[in-house]
């Protein structure tokens, strides 16, 4: 079965007539489309950015909500939120930065413009499963700096991180989850406090 970008489960991430996986470029437009229709789905008003100018810094999606309005003092002028879409078949999801940059609140509160849709995928007997992590920008700011913090500084390593590596969410962190303590590293607590993203859609509105 061949790509098909309309939203439809039961396409799989295999070329046509060539036996090997797309590229991380066209697994991204995947993403995208999938998001876009979700949202469309909702009720809400969603174009991609990248249609407008080639890979749009830190932004692929702008959504708007005509039931909420931008504040009190401008009831007429709907809600818009921007949207980073990330989706790849490992459990631990890369995010767009490296992990030096992930411990920086200064950098994460400049580059940050939004909402993150996370999706993981997964192919079985001939079709895909996506599950979708919607992560507002607050939470997303949040779970990244605490999360890697641990990392770097709570585990017991023979060699030093490579700080320029990529860093990322993994899903278990995504679905609000704790991390108990093991001899290579102490607890990590979640600062989602056992609330999963898993299927929030209501998050690209929280903050």
């Amino acid at each position: 079965m061949g790509q098909n970008l309309t939203g439809n489960k039961n396409f799989t991430i295999m070329q046509n007539n060539e036996n090997k996986e797309l590229s991380r470029n066209d697994i991204g437009k995947i993403g995208e489309t999938l998001v876009n229709k979700k949202l469309r789905d909702m009720g809400w008003d969603a174009f991609n950015a990248n249609t407008l100018m080639p890979n749009y810094r830190a932004i692929d999606i702008v959504c708007i909500n005509n039931n909420l309005s931008e504040s009190e003092d401008k009831p007429w002028k709907p809600r818009m939120e921007l949207i980073q879409v990330k989706m790849c078949r490992q459990r631990n999801i890369p995010i767009g930065c490296n992990i030096a940059q992930s411990l920086d609140r200064d950098y994460l509160e400049k580059h940050i413009k939004g909402a993150y849709v996370m999706i993981h995928y997964e192919e079985k007997d001939g079709e895909t499963k996506y599950d979708y992590y919607i992560i507002s920008r607050k939470q997303f700011i949040e779970l990244t700096l605490a999360l890697h913090k641990w990392y770097v500084y709570d585990f017991d390593r023979d060699k030093d991180l490579n700080l320029k590596a990529t860093a990322g969410l993994d899903i278990k962190a995504l679905e609000g989850f704790d991390y108990e303590a093991t001899k290579r590293h102490k607890p990590f607590i979640n600062p989602l406090k056992g609330e999963t993203c898993k299927d929030k859609w209501e998050n690209i509105w929280r903050d």
